[in-house]
C-alpha cells in the first residue's frame, strides 16, 4: 500500500470519530461501526448506525479539508446509497428490525473540523 492510501484511510477513522462524538453529544447511540456483509451481496459499507429515538439511521460520514473537489454530500452517488440500501436491509433483517423500524439515510460531512449532519437526504 502506498502513503496515500494508508493517510486516506487515517483520515476517514479520524472523521468518522468526529461523527461519532457528535451523534453522541446530540442523544444518538452508536450501534455499530463499518458494517459490512460479505455473504451473497459483496462489497460496501456502511460507516455509522446509530438510534435516535425510535429511528434508525445509516449514516455515510464524507471529509474534506476544504471544498476544492465539491461537498462530501456531492459524493455519496447513487451507486453508494444503492450500496447503502442494501446493506441497512440487511442489517433491518438480521436485527429482527425490518417491519417495526423508522429508518433514516444519512450523511455527516466534515470540512475543516465542522461537521453538518444532513438527516434523511437519501
Amino acid at each position: 500500500m502506498t502513503a496515500r492510501v494508508l493517510n486516506t484511510r487515517s483520515q476517514g477513522a479520524i472523521a468518522e470519530d468526529l461523527a461519532c462524538e457528535y451523534l453522541l453529544k446530540h442523544g444518538y447511540k452508536i450501534l455499530q461501526r463499518n458494517y459490512a456483509f460479505v455473504g451473497n451481496f459483496k462489497g460496501g459499507e456502511i460507516d455509522i448506525i446509530a438510534k435516535h429515538g425510535e429511528a434508525i439511521h445509516f449514516i455515510e460520514v464524507k471529509s474534506r479539508t476544504n471544498d476544492a473537489f465539491g461537498l462530501g454530500r456531492e459524493a455519496v452517488g447513487t451507486a453508494k446509497q444503492r450500496t447503502i440500501r442494501k446493506l441497512a436491509i440487511h442489517y433491518l433483517v438480521a436485527h429482527k428490525l425490518y417491519d417495526r423500524a423508522s429508518v433514516s439515510f444519512d450523511v455527516i460531512e466534515i470540512t475543516c473540523d465542522k461537521v453538518e449532519h444532513l438527516i434523511n437526504c437519501f
